[in-house]
């Protein structure tokens, strides 16, 4: 389940949804899958705002990505998030990871450059073997 869903409450979720989504359904939506940050200072912010003790797990995301093809997905932005400049977001907000690599965010968004790299990898399944991609288990202090 997702941990922390105060960044995106209804009232302030809604009015950026597309597809005829519910803030219900976009909780659904993200519920159902793993979230990885792919830019280490995107999560140092989210660790910043966090203000609590936290595990960084790393992992092998290109094998992840490979392993997962048919489940693989990117984002543009934090889809976790809908406080600050929210973006627009439903169901092609998830690009599969190998039409993004040919295409960018162009089936996505006009509006963003084609190669901006990537906020989230997603995983739209479990992940019982997860640890068999973990490269490294770090404790991370509380961050003041």
């Amino acid at each position: 389940m997702i941990r922390d869903q105060k960044p995106m409450p209804p009232g302030k979720l809604a009015p950026w949804l597309d597809d005829g989504l519910t803030p219900q359904d976009w909780y659904a939506l993200l519920n159902a899958a793993v979230f990885f940050w792919l830019d280490p200072e995107r999560l140092e912010r989210h660790r910043a705002a966090q203000r609590r003790p936290m595990v960084l797990l790393t992992f092998d995301a290109p094998r992840l990505a490979k392993a997962y093809a048919d489940r693989a997905f990117v984002t543009p932005f934090n889809t976790g998030a809908a406080y600050r400049k929210p973006a627009r977001r439903g169901l092609r907000t998830f690009v599969p990871v190998a039409r993004w690599r040919t295409e960018g965010w162009a089936c996505e968004s006009p509006t963003r450059k084609p190669r901006h790299p990537p906020a989230e990898l997603v995983i739209r399944a479990d992940l019982p073997e997860a640890l068999d991609y973990l490269i490294e288990a770090k404790p991370l202090p509380f961050s003041a």
